[in-house]
């Protein structure tokens, strides 16, 4: 009601959590950059500040959703069963039925959590990148600066965070969820 009195104003908006807010998620990764030894500092920074939330919440949820993959096709060969056979009772086909429908809600709320999940840890991630690229643009002497033209610049902000970003939620596939489903199948 309120867009129907006057224009939206910035106040009006609800403010993020903390956790949530780049500035403080750009602290935190560039404070575990720092901290992190060695050639893998990227690879480290990143695993610290996203790890668990990037391996264990998900995971518990696609386990689930792969294992459930496989249900329907149970509960389906086992209404082709009930329709062949009459001496079952209806009872059992109502059963089968609900058996089916359980599977597939759950499968389909195990994978919405999933994906919300990675992908807000995916939004993390190219926030931090995000704020960490540019405090070292910031920070590079102008000679260094030079170096770098605007498109180069844009190109590191926006394109190559966004493809680890994209990448958050495919990466539980390539490392076990693909070679599980092909050797449950």
């Amino acid at each position: 009601m309120l867009a129907s009195e006057r224009h939206l104003a910035v106040e009006d908006l609800v403010s993020l959590p903390d956790d949530e807010k780049s500035a403080v998620i750009a602290q935190e990764f560039m404070a575990a950059l720092d901290g992190a030894p060695g050639k893998q500092k990227l690879y480290d920074g990143l695993f610290s500040v996203f790890g668990w939330d990037y391996l264990v919440p998900p995971i518990l949820c696609k386990l689930p959703h792969d294992a459930l993959v496989f249900v329907g096709p149970v509960f389906l060969r086992l209404i082709i069963r009930f329709m062949l056979d009459e001496s079952m009772k209806l009872l059992d086909g109502f059963l089968l039925v609900a058996g089916v429908w359980l599977a597939a809600t759950l499968q389909s709320f195990c994978l919405q959590q999933y994906f919300h999940r990675v992908y807000g840890v995916g939004q993390r991630v190219m926030a931090a990148l995000n704020g960490a690229i540019y405090a070292k643009a910031l920070r590079l002497a102008a000679h260094e600066r030079g170096k770098l033209t605007a498109g180069e610049l844009v190109n590191l902000l926006s394109i190559d965070a966004e493809r680890l970003k994209d990448l958050c939620p495919y990466f539980h596939n390539l490392l076990w969820s693909a070679w599980l489903q092909v050797r449950m199948h």
